[in-house]
């Protein structure tokens, strides 16, 4: 089954849902869920949305990367930058 998640927040309005997003499920009969979130899942979640968007070879780049910042010696780059 295909689903969307959609994150707004409601107001005096009501919601503004995306026609767009909901395009997909035209003609057909949708549930509804609205629940209440907790702003740290929401992030959890959204970070769940990028996961699998690194190509290996990026991802081991910045891995690399982090590395190296972990070897910096920081009396030695005070001196080269002040």
């Amino acid at each position: 089954m295909e689903y969307i998640r959609l994150f707004d927040t409601v107001t005096e309005k009501g919601l503004n849902l995306n026609v767009n997003e909901l395009k997909k499920f035209m003609n057909q009969k949708v549930k509804i869920v609205i629940s209440a979130i907790d702003e740290n899942e929401e992030r959890k979640d959204r970070l769940r949305q990028l996961a699998g968007c690194l190509k290996d070879e990026d991802a081991k780049d910045i891995l690399d990367a982090i590395k190296d910042c972990k070897n910096i010696d920081f009396e030695v780059w005070d001196e080269v930058f002040t």
